[in-house]
């Protein structure tokens, strides 16, 4: 049976998606994402209140320009 959604997307401008989804996945805590399409897919169902912070930190240094 499936289950509706709705998942936040983002599609990394200056990596790839596996290379991104690798370092989401290194994160700790873990971040559980997929990919598809070269955007990596976040479930908001399976995050609390208290993890969009750490999502969203997560994701801020990794989309962030490398020197």
């Amino acid at each position: 049976r499936k289950l509706a959604t709705r998942c936040v997307a983002w599609q990394p401008a200056s990596l790839s998606a596996t290379a991104a989804l690798a370092r989401l996945r290194e994160h700790e805590p873990p971040i559980v994402a997929r990919t598809q399409t070269e955007r990596i897919f976040l479930d908001p169902r399976t995050l609390t209140d208290a993890d969009l912070p750490v999502v969203t930190a997560a994701i801020a240094r990794i989309a962030a320009p490398q020197p």
